[in-house]
């Protein structure tokens, strides 16, 4: 994303950029206690460049990741892994990133871990099926709502 992001929301001047940053990061390649791809240090330095970077073009709105299914991402497509606790750290680390640079954060990990239906939610255990995107639309809509009014 810090290397495409910047340079594509500059070419198309979108009135509002909504960044997601998933969970690639965390994937444990060979097995679940391999570390993380990527240091959470290294995620919160990034990230924290990227909205700088970014929060110049457009006004700018940042979601954490969902919660994943950890008994279809244990493997994940044979080689990778995904955590459960790792989504977590991420997500705490999107909300330390957004507090720090003041940047206006939909928690999404934190209110989707306790539904009941999030598994009918994943199409994977990691990315979003069709329903799990209404839901997401349906909450992001209301998210930016609330905060454009709230802004007015």
């Amino acid at each position: 994303m810090l290397t495409r992001g910047p340079e594509e929301c500059r070419a198309r001047r979108p009135d509002l950029i909504v960044l997601y940053p998933g969970l690639n990061d965390t994937r444990r390649v060979g097995g679940p206690e391999v570390p993380p791809q990527h240091s959470f240090e290294s995620v919160r330095k990034t990230l924290g460049t990227l909205i700088s970077e970014l929060g110049q073009i457009s006004p700018l709105v940042v979601l954490s990741a969902v919660p994943v299914d950890e008994s279809r991402t244990s493997p994940f497509w044979g080689k990778w892994y995904f955590r459960m606790s790792d989504a977590a750290t991420m997500a705490e680390v999107v909300a330390e990133v957004c507090r720090v640079t003041d940047t206006p954060h939909m928690p999404l990990f934190e209110t989707w871990a306790s539904r009941a239906d999030l598994k009918d939610l994943l199409a994977d255990g990691v990315h979003l099926n069709s329903a799990g995107h209404e839901l997401l639309f349906q909450e992001l809509t209301s998210f930016l709502c609330g905060l454009f009014t709230a802004n007015q």
